[in-house]
Order: C-alpha cells, then sequence, then structure tokens
C-alpha cells in the first residue's frame, strides 16, 4: 500500500502530488487491465451484501482511466435494482440522478462525459439507497481524493443526518494508500472495494478515530 502524506508539505500539495501520480497510474493501465479489474470488481460486489440490499444504487460512467462499474451495476438492474445516473447541474447540490432506458437516453455533458439527457426522468436524493462513487485515491478510513471539484463531497455533506446510505467506494486497487490527505470539508465514505479487496472503513474510523 502507498504512503499517500509528505512530512512539510501542505495538505493543498499532498493532494496536488497524489492527484498527479494516481492520474498517471491509470492512464497507463492498458485495456486488457482494466476489462479484467471491472470483471473482478463486478464479481467482488455480487457478494457485497450492503449493496445487494439497496433497491436504488447511482452509478457513473467511468472516465480517465476509473474503473468500470457498469458490469456490476447491470447485474444488479437485472436483479430488479434501480440504478440511476448523475449530471451535472447548476443547484446545489450539483449533481442530480436520472433513470435512463437506452443508449438514446445519454448525451455528452459540459465536460465531455457521458450523462442522462435532459427529459430523462429524475429520482431524488432522499430515494437513493447506496451511491457507487469515484475517486482518484482512497485510505482505509474512508477519506477520498478526487480531482479537486468538490461535487461528491458536497453531495454527502447535504444528506440528511435520518437518510441512511451506503457511500462506497470503487476503485483500482492500486489507488488505496495508507493515508489520504484530507481536510475538513472533506467527507469520509463507507466502504471501499477494489478488485482485489473489500474495506468497512466506518468501522476502522470508529476504532480509530484520529
Amino acid at each position: 500500500m502507498a504512503v499517500s502524506s509528505t512530512p512539510g508539505r501542505s495538505v493543498s500539495e499532498q493532494k496536488r502530488r497524489l492527484r498527479h501520480e494516481m492520474a498517471e497510474r491509470r492512464r497507463v493501465c492498458s485495456p486488457l487491465a482494466r476489462s479484467k479489474a471491472a470483471r473482478a470488481l463486478a464479481e467482488r460486489l455480487e457478494g457485497f451484501a450492503p449493496l445487494q440490499a439497496a433497491a436504488v444504487v447511482a452509478g457513473y460512467v467511468p472516465v480517465r482511466g476509473e474503473i468500470d462499474p457498469r458490469p456490476a451495476l447491470e447485474a444488479l438492474a437485472a436483479q430488479g435494482v434501480v440504478i440511476v445516473w448523475p449530471r451535472v447541474g447548476r443547484g446545489k447540490p450539483r449533481l442530480a440522478f436520472f433513470r435512463v432506458s437506452g443508449a438514446d437516453d445519454w448525451g455528452h455533458g459540459p465536460f465531455g462525459i457521458l450523462e442522462p439527457k435532459p427529459g430523462c426522468p429524475e429520482v431524488p436524493v432522499a430515494a437513493i439507497d447506496a451511491f457507487v462513487t469515484p475517486g482518484l485515491a482512497f485510505d482505509p478510513r474512508g477519506y477520498r481524493l478526487g480531482w479537486g471539484g468538490g461535487y461528491y463531497d458536497e453531495l454527502i455533506a447535504g444528506l440528511p443526518v435520518r437518510q441512511r446510505v451506503l457511500l462506497l467506494g470503487v476503485a483500482h486497487d492500486f489507488q488505496v494508500v495508507s493515508r489520504c490527505p484530507h481536510e475538513s470539508f472533506d467527507a469520509p465514505i463507507d466502504w471501499i472495494v477494489t478488485d482485489r479487496q473489500t474495506i468497512a472503513c466506518q468501522a476502522l474510523r470508529q476504532s480509530s478515530p484520529t
């Protein structure tokens, strides 16, 4: 497991360096390695009870070498689980989630990422049981490093306290580091599932709060 923090550097500098490192490691992954990782992730999630218990699951479309959750989500959909997909908007939170029925429901958003077209039925965040989130790096206590836009941190921070949801990060195994640089506004997640391991982050935070 890689070490992510360097004494003497600011948190923002540590984040910048780790983003660069992980983006490069994902970039050099071959298509074959990415496909194998996606299949292994799907197999691991197939037996992951917290996700199997969800009725509505929010996924994502992979970009820039992110591990592909779609094989796992397609398997859940075949079991009757409702899968919803994010679209970037201007409100707060900026991520909203929609159902799609087929290829014609997809279009490219402002960042060139595939997202549901306008007109797709929106599913309220309050109706979602589990969020499958990407990231550049994760640590075992659930701290996640994204690209710095804060979309998922904003979404997680805005969830009602009474809303009990599963916050699940998925990644290539090399994206798990010993300690992810984080600040007070960085919202931790509950679980990490990679192509090789499953980590109960919430339990680790409770046993080691510092």
